[in-house]
This record gives structure tokens, sequence and C-alpha cells, in this order.
């Protein structure tokens, strides 16, 4: 066997254990602190920083204050994303943002801003707060999957 397939083995192995070890730690953290009958969901990481970045784009449209492109990429970074991954937001199938004006500014168009209150109806208006590292760890891919508690 080659050095790099020795590698990757022990890589992999290492990595399932891992993934068990966390699971241990993760029920044993609920039973201590009383949360092991708390209902939750899994969901992908991908669609709770979908939900987050909607969710600030939407506080700064309901204060009045224009959003700009510079603005969403750095609303993008700030939640683990690329701020050129957010353009899908803006094709007609997905439509939850939109581009207005000859100053081009940035809106959350009405299914979008459903997509965030599904998600704060489910979840909480906390829900952010309460995975924040998680939503801006750009070491996470999209597809990894998080629980979240619902309300």
């Amino acid at each position: 066997m080659d050095f790099q397939n020795r590698i990757n083995e022990i890589l992999e192995r290492f990595e399932v254990r891992q993934k068990l070890l966390l699971v241990e730690l993760e029920k044993e953290l609920q039973e201590l602190v009383g949360l092991e009958g708390v209902a939750h969901e899994e969901i992908d990481l991908g669609d709770a920083r979908k939900a987050a970045i909607l969710t600030e784009c939407l506080k700064i449209q309901k204060r009045g204050n224009e959003l700009r492109k510079q603005q969403l990429s750095g609303i993008a970074t700030m939640f683990g994303r690329k701020p050129g991954s957010v353009g899908i937001f803006f094709r007609a199938d997905v439509n939850l943002m939109e581009t207005k004006g000859r100053a081009n500014l940035r809106y959350v168009t009405p299914k979008g801003e459903e997509f965030v209150k599904a998600f704060q109806d489910k979840f909480g208006d906390d829900w952010i707060e309460c995975i924040s590292e998680i939503l801006g760890d750009n070491n996470l891919p999209d597809s990894y999957r998080i629980k979240l508690n619902l309300k």
C-alpha cells in the first residue's frame, strides 16, 4: 500500500471516530442540561445560511436603508458563504431577492420573506444567535447537517 493511501485510510478512520465521539458528547450534554426531550429538526447548514442572509437583508430593508451589492457580499461572508454564491437568490426560479432601480439596490422578495417567516415560526426569533458560530464557519460545507430546536 502506498503512503498516500495509508494516510487517507488513517484520516477516514479518525473522521468516523470523531463523529461518533461528537454524537456521544452531544447526548451527554443534553442529558446534563435537561434537553434530552427537546424537539429538534435536522437541516442542511446551507438552508440555515440562506435564511440567515435573508433575515439580515430584511432587517436593513425594514429600517428603510439601502442594500447594495457590497453589503450583500459582506452579509454572505459573515454567514460563511462566498459573495458570489448569493447570486442564485436572484434567479427567476428561486426568486428570493431582486434588484431594482438605477442604483441596482437589492430587495428581499415576498417569497424570500415567506422563507424567513417559516424559519422564525419553526425555530423562534433567536435561532440565528443560537448557531451564529456554525453559520459563520466557512470551513463547514452547506451540506453539513445541523440540529435546531423547534419553537
